[in-house]
């Protein structure tokens, strides 16, 4: 009689156990589709493998980034971060995290910035910053969770400043709309 009651609450608990797993990933899933554009590139790309690479502290050091890649970006204390251009938004201070990186778009157009967590960024052109053309977020959702439009002028070096985040990695990519949105 007792190896029947603990099964069954063996059988319980492991029932409780994936049914409570099936609703999280089904609340997950749900947040993420909750963005007002389709969102299929990035999360597509945010469910696979990342590419390493380090923020740097300046421009001078920092990564190359592809269009259509997922990296998980290695960040330093914002502090000993040396941005081309003054972030668009008032930085946190204590304990945030921040880097540079450079890219490239070979055809002029929309593009998304995408990123899983939260942290303020910018894209810098010369010394000028690229104003936001759009920009949305999905709570519960880090596949991603944070997405940034912007019209990109094609060949030209660019800067992605990552700033005021309160964890030392990021993962992010940089994708083409389609079409203007």
């Amino acid at each position: 009689m007792k190896l029947q009651i603990h099964a069954r609450r063996r059988y319980l608990a492991v029932a409780i156990a994936a049914v409570t797993a099936a609703a999280n990933q089904a609340w997950a899933a749900d947040s993420c589709a909750r963005f007002k554009w389709d969102v299929g590139l990035e999360h597509s790309l945010f469910l696979g493998p990342a590419l390493e690479a380090q923020g740097a502290a300046s421009v001078n050091d920092s990564p190359w980034l592809n269009v259509g890649t997922l990296y998980d970006l290695k960040l330093r204390p914002q502090e000993g971060v040396n941005f081309v251009h003054a972030p668009g938004k008032k930085m946190i201070a204590d304990g945030a995290y921040a880097g540079v990186a450079r890219f490239r778009v070979e055809q002029g157009g929309h593009y998304r910035i995408s990123l899983g967590v939260p942290f303020w960024i910018d894209v810098v052109d010369g010394s000028e910053l690229i104003p936001t053309a759009d920009f949305g977020g999905s709570p519960g959702c880090d596949t991603p969770h944070k997405i940034v439009e912007y019209v990109l002028p094609p060949g030209r070096e660019l800067v992605l400043q990552v700033s005021a985040g309160v964890v030392g990695d990021v993962k992010l990519s940089i994708t083409r709309v389609a079409a203007a949105p």
